[in-house]
């Protein structure tokens, strides 16, 4: 797709783009992506499409805590809509915005203002808690994952180097079954909702 990019950006005199051409231009040279990381915004991603006859168009995506924000632009105008993580369509289709590009139009106000928009927004709810919360389970189920490791590697060392062999019973079944399913249920729960 880059190499699209380039080829139609290529084809254009630079006095001759249009504001989407531009923020084209701009993604295509990685400024949206440094405008971005000012920010303490995630999960970011960026889609281009250049069609003749559908016309071209760049859609960007990304969240900051809870809350997503999607940006369409086209070459007559740009919408975007801010929504908490897992809205439905029907509760947000009335909160796009649509807006025409000013004269002196930036891309990089554009994110300063849906930021602060983002930050101010009622829907906003700080999940830093949760995410500590879930590294620390996610530390918890690798542990239980190492446990089992900490008896067979050494029995089997054992058992090679002495040529031995041993016995096992049910208790050390139990020594490998447990922390497996205690495993399960943490790495489960570091993996609950976002």
């Amino acid at each position: 797709m880059m190499h699209k990019i380039k080829e139609y950006l290529s084809s254009k005199e630079n006095d001759s783009y249009t504001h989407l051409d531009k923020i084209i231009k701009m993604h295509n040279d990685g400024e949206i992506e440094n405008e971005l990381s000012k920010y303490e915004l995630h999960d970011i991603e960026i889609f281009t499409r250049i069609k003749k006859r559908l016309g071209n168009t760049l859609q960007l995506n990304f969240k900051y805590y809870n809350l997503v924000c999607t940006i369409d632009f086209t070459d007559e105008r740009y919408t975007y809509v801010i929504y908490p993580i897992g809205a439905s369509f029907e509760e947000i289709e009335n909160q796009f915005i649509n807006c025409e590009y000013a004269n002196d139009f930036s891309i990089n106000k554009l994110i300063s203002l849906i930021f602060n928009f983002m930050k101010e927004n009622s829907n906003l709810r700080d999940n830093t808690k949760l995410k500590n919360m879930q590294k620390k389970y996610k530390t918890i189920a690798n542990i239980f994952l190492l446990i089992p490791w900490v008896f067979i590697v050494p029995v089997s060392v054992y058992v090679f180097i002495t040529k031995a062999s041993i016995q096992l019973n049910q208790w050390f079944l139990l020594i490998i079954i447990i922390p497996l399913v205690l495993w399960i249920i943490f790495d489960v729960k570091s993996k609950g909702s976002k």
